[in-house]
């Protein structure tokens, strides 16, 4: 069962404004965004307006990221490491870290 639907994420969390992830492709992403959100398989009726808003972002960011990121570099004496979880880790908890939905939402690693 999705939680969001196409509708909700074009005309509601995007405003009707451009689409970041295609309608054709969009299912696919709700479920893998509602995949790592809802890591306790927590059934929600309604969703919360802010669980909502939750899968929509997490579902751009792997969008956006689906071609994958560096998660290291090295060169001429510099370097770096990039957590691709880093940034769902802060998007989930800007959503639901302070709310009554915490303690069943937030995935490990994310505090």
């Amino acid at each position: 069962m999705e939680w969001v639907g196409w509708e909700y994420y074009n005309e509601h969390y995007r405003m009707n404004s451009d689409p970041v992830i295609p309608e054709s492709e969009f299912l696919f992403w709700e479920k893998r965004s509602r995949n790592i959100v809802n890591i306790n398989h927590v059934e929600l009726d309604p969703v919360p307006e802010m669980m909502k808003e939750c899968i929509c972002e997490v579902a751009e960011y792997l969008y956006k990221h689906k071609d994958g990121i560096v998660k290291s570099y090295s060169n001429d004496g510099k370097s770096a490491t990039m957590d691709e979880l880093f940034g769902l880790r802060e998007i989930i908890w800007r959503h639901i870290g302070y709310t009554e939905l915490h303690n069943d939402f937030i995935f490990t690693g994310v505090r």
